[in-house]
């Protein structure tokens, strides 16, 4: 299993080399107006260090094909080498609004982006759309009150929390700080 980091401005100034990571997902876009300011130089250290590399948008819920066009217009040099990811905090009850951005980012590209969201609504919403179209699951869901060894197996059953419409996860975020 591959440990990870997702970072971005709120990092600033961080030495991945010290963290242990073997991978590192950079906030780059978010909404229509937003390029994180940290994305280029984190990507750039992660790259240098050999780790293997992802971005992410961050959805502010406006219109899904403008936030798409904008996070790939911003990405453009880390495609083919990253995996792309939409960050989906807001409105959880528009999965078609987070369909129409995976879709757009996958027609562009050819590359089929994952969704991070936390445990509740992967739960919450009806995903098949997004699941059946296999775009992978980035899960956030902290086991720190079950008795789940951490890091946890990559395995559905050792998964303390269902996973909605999908049969497995690519990336289960099990702690916001290190460790």
């Amino acid at each position: 299993m591959l440990k990870g980091i997702d970072i971005s401005v709120w990092q600033r100034g961080l030495n991945i080399a010290s963290t242990g990571a073997q991978f590192v997902i950079c906030k780059a876009t978010q909404g229509t107006t937003i390029v994180d300011p940290c994305c280029d130089s984190h990507y750039r250290q992660a790259k240098r260090l050999g780790l293997k590399l992802g971005v992410y948008h961050y959805a502010s819920g406006g219109d899904p094909i403008a936030e798409a066009d904008f996070f790939l217009k911003n990405i453009q040099g880390y495609i083919g080498e990253a995996i792309l990811v939409l960050d989906w905090e807001v409105q959880q009850w528009r999965t078609d609004w987070a369909k129409a951005f995976l879709d757009r980012v996958n027609a562009l590209t050819g590359v089929k982006p994952l969704i991070y969201m936390s445990a509740s609504p992967c739960n919450s919403y009806d995903w098949s759309a997004v699941a059946g179209a296999d775009y992978g699951l980035w899960i956030a869901g902290y086991p720190n009150k079950y008795n789940v060894p951490v890091p946890p197996k990559p395995e559905v059953k050792d998964m303390p929390y269902k996973i909605g419409d999908w049969k497995f996860w690519c990336i289960w975020q099990y702690t916001s700080s290190a460790g």
